[in-house]
């Protein structure tokens, strides 16, 4: 897959991700932990993988319309916003024994009828533990 996230330049980027986007600039380590972490688009305004933080800051979860549907894919992190959002349930450890295919087809269907819900395509995240930092 091409990268295409500048393609249109920043008034277009701008558009489509103006919570990215700040007057500030960030020049030094510190300066950037004070920056808000969103989570990685996978599909185009279609499926976003994030961390159990994220999935809990309901500012972010607006910022990239998630409206009805969630993935929570971790052993021990309560549904965040359960009179809000409709949340499919993997109990799913963070760690390399997990063998994550069984869980796929459930995940499918959960997606798909997220999409199929009153006609209404939804825009559906996933949400991991991390205990571990990705390098």
């Amino acid at each position: 897959m091409d990268n295409v996230i500048l393609l249109g330049g920043f008034s277009s980027f701008y558009t489509f991700y103006p919570f990215f986007c700040t007057q500030r600039m960030v020049l030094l380590e510190h300066e950037r932990h004070t920056l808000t972490i969103y989570p990685s688009e996978i599909l185009e305004e279609a499926l976003y993988r994030g961390s159990a933080s994220q999935a809990s800051d309901y500012r972010i979860i607006k910022h990239i319309h998630i409206t009805h549907h969630v993935v929570n894919a971790t052993s021990n992190c309560p549904d965040a916003f359960p009179n809000t959002l409709c949340y499919l349930r993997l109990c799913l450890s963070d760690d390399a024994q997990q063998d994550l295919v069984k869980a796929q087809p459930l995940a499918s269907r959960f997606d798909d009828w997220s999409k199929n819900k009153n006609g209404k395509e939804d825009t559906p995240t996933v949400h991991i533990e991390r205990k571990f930092p990705v390098n």
